[in-house]
């Protein structure tokens, strides 16, 4: 995510260095159909026998085979031996005396379940590519789960609330025609809208004239590119029309490559937005059907953008938001930048190529004790120096790229581009790590359309695999690193998520004399048994206790969850007050254990 232009404190500018061209290669049907799939079990055979068919008649047909067992009333499987013809055998027994039917064991297939990209389908979905998607295990939630449609995803909007998007790319030229420019407050059908770039009217498509949610930066494509790019190949664009050179590549796989992303541009030519088109975008998004908002931007708490956003929630979209880059790990953590800081609002920090949490991604807390939530890949794991400044697409994320640029003095408000194909690049920070965040809440809706948004956050947030050592929660990872499979696999059935997922608590800090009560707030769907556990700084038990779940208190004010909370009166187990100070504490709920801490201040506010 940027607030300028990229890694802001960590990065001096994002950059792009564009792959090698790559040679042409067929494209199969993302349709998967039964030809050349085995019809039925080798040596099997099931046979149903008639209510009042005769022992001697069963006993007859069934000892042609080598065993058989029963599978249900008259309902036999029966094995033949090795090199009997199955189809022969199922003719000889039709008509036999007491047989209702005879028929092999039939195959069937998911024929919704997605088969992997390959380097002959996306030419650019191979390593050091791809890296990404096999650490958070995309190609086994393609192949080993049964989707509606390929690619996975079909039926959910994911809104890019960016830079914009460039439909001239291969991979996301099938974008549809939907979107807004909330700088220059025009929607997608204005064909002639001249302050929909800082440059003028730089690009047409396909003779359809200016796009309004054209990206004159380059970073919305980018985003767009992980959320959702084409599968099983690309349409080249001309490149003597375009100045463009394609590579003769096939194109990448974005992880949720049957949504449809609503480009929503809120940053300008710089990359950079105000509150009022970010708020704007927000409400255009809401309003025409979103169900996932991706905002890999950031800046300082906004009170007008919150509400923005408590709308959004409210309406049942599920928002995702990059944590931020101006961290220094192991030497320094800056807390969440915003909207990532607002309660309700998924956190996603980054990890590296290395699985590790990556030196720059932020962390900590924001408004009203939100923590940061998990991290997904964002690649790159040291600072740029003279000395590596070479980055290459084992470290960093790959996605498509804005060509042609603007126009011939623009340099993309400082990426900078290298290679043979100008339509993908490589960029590092969290804001490659939030959509793919937003592609798996795409891929959960697309599985479980009745779910809300905190359903799926929770999936989501339960599922991650954690880094470094760390169980539960931790202020630099959060509860994890994604896992798309364990996210969407442990989902299908269960009709219902993990209760319990995290807790904060306010007032925070907590003036004792004047306030009374600190809540502690447990995001659940149901009130159950709570331990709870508060330490000091030296990690002495200040107190423990144990609530039944009749004594939780409803918390239905709280548009961001569905939520309960337990107060806390500063008192430790003997009842005395405790000292001015930071204090920590966790919740257990069924196993689940969750952490956060108090500042405790005693005398008037």
């Amino acid at each position: 995510m940027n607030k300028t232009t990229g890694l802001r404190t960590a990065f001096k500018k994002i950059i792009f260095i564009l792959g090698i061209g790559l040679a042409v290669s067929p494209v199969f049907s993302s349709v998967i159909t039964l030809k050349d799939k085995p019809a039925f079990v080798p040596g099997e055979v099931l046979i149903r026998f008639n209510d009042d068919a005769q022992s001697s008649d069963r006993d007859r047909v069934l000892e042609v085979g080598a065993s058989r067992m029963s599978i249900g009333e008259n309902v036999y499987k029966m094995k033949l031996p090795s090199g009997t013809d199955v189809l022969k055998t199922v003719e000889n027994l039709r008509g036999s005396s007491g047989v209702s039917y005879v028929q092999p064991n039939y195959k069937y297939y998911a024929l919704g379940s997605c088969p992997v990209p390959t380097s002959s389908t996306d030419q650019y979905y191979s390593a050091p590519y791809n890296w990404p998607l096999t650490i958070i295990q995309a190609p086994q939630a393609w192949s080993q789960i049964s989707w509606p449609s390929c690619p996975p995803g079909a039926g959910v909007t994911v809104a890019v609330l960016d830079t914009g998007i460039s439909r001239l790319n291969p991979d996301l030229r099938t974008v549809p025609l939907i979107g807004y420019n909330a700088i220059a407050a025009v929607d997608e059908e204005d064909s002639s809208c001249t302050s929909c770039s800082c440059y003028g009217n730089p690009f047409t498509d396909s003779g359809s004239g200016v796009v309004a949610t054209i990206d004159d930066f380059g970073h919305g494509t980018w985003v767009s590119g992980i959320i959702a790019a084409t599968w099983n190949g690309s349409t080249p664009i001309s490149e003597a029309s375009s100045g463009c050179n394609n590579g003769n590549t096939t194109g990448m796989a974005g992880l949720a490559g049957g949504a449809v992303i609503m480009p929503i541009k809120v940053l300008d030519c710089t990359g950079s937005g105000s509150s009022d088109a970010i708020g704007a975008g927000i409400n255009y998004a809401v309003a025409h059907g979103a169900k996932v908002l991706s905002l890999s931007l950031g800046g300082s708490a906004d009170p007008y953008e919150q509400e923005v956003i408590n709308n959004a929630l409210a309406a049942g979209c599920m928002v995702v938001a990059a944590s931020g880059n101006e961290s220094n790990l192991p030497n320094s953590l800056a807390q969440l930048d915003y909207p990532a800081g607002y309660p309700g609002v998924i956190a996603v920090g980054a990890s590296d190529q290395n699985d590790h949490v990556a030196f720059y991604s932020n962390g900590g807390e924001g408004a009203d004790g939100k923590l940061l939530d998990l991290v997904a890949p964002g690649g790159f794991d040291a600072p740029i120096t003279t000395q590596n400044f070479a980055i290459n697409a084992a470290e960093c994320i790959f996605s498509t790229f804005v060509c042609p640029l603007p126009n011939a003095g623009v340099t993309n408000g400082g990426f900078m581009v290298f290679g043979t194909d100008s339509n993908y690049g490589l960029a590092a920070g969290t804001s490659g790590a939030a959509p793919f965040v937003s592609a798996t809440a795409a891929l959960l809706f697309s599985l479980n359309p009745t779910w809300t948004n905190t359903q799926v956050s929770q999936q989501i947030i339960n599922n991650t695999d954690s880094l470094d050592g760390n169980s539960g929660w931790n202020s630099e990872s959060g509860y994890g690193r994604l896992n798309v499979y364990k996210a969407l696999s442990s989902s299908l059935g269960a009709g219902q998520t993990t209760t319990y997922v995290k807790t904060f608590n306010s007032p925070n800090p907590f003036y004792v004399d004047d306030q009374l009560y600190t809540n502690i707030t447990l995001v659940m769907n149901q009130p159950e048994s709570v331990e709870l556990t508060i330490y000091d700084t030296s990690g002495e038990i200040v107190l423990n206790k144990n609530y039944a779940s009749s004594q939780l208190n409803s918390n239905p004010n709280n548009p961001q969850y569905k939520s309960f909370y337990i107060a806390w009166d500063g008192k430790n187990g003997s009842g005395q007050k405790v000292k001015t100070g930071i204090y920590f504490y966790t919740v257990n709920v069924g196993g689940q254990i969750s952490r956060n801490k108090i500042a405790v201040i005693q005398g008037p506010r």
